[in-house]
């Protein structure tokens, strides 16, 4: 499963949207595991977007080393 699929699915089951097998409305207990493990994923998804965002701020300093004010 893909990423999106995964996340359509939790917010499908988050929202009421999936059955059970018996064709019965999902319990509220499992509604609300749906939502925990949707957050968790939102979770990861921003932390690794702030990760990239920080990886990709580097200084010049850092990226050529430290200046030591010779010029060189």
């Amino acid at each position: 499963a893909t990423m999106a699929e995964v996340m359509e699915f939790y917010s499908k089951g988050m929202r009421g949207e999936i059955k059970d097998q018996f064709g019965l409305d999902a319990m509220m207990s499992d509604r609300i595991k749906c939502a925990q493990s949707l957050d968790k994923i939102l979770q990861l998804k921003e932390k690794a977007k702030a990760d990239e965002t920080k990886d990709e701020a580097l200084t010049v300093e850092q990226y050529y080393g430290r200046d030591d004010g010779d010029g060189e």
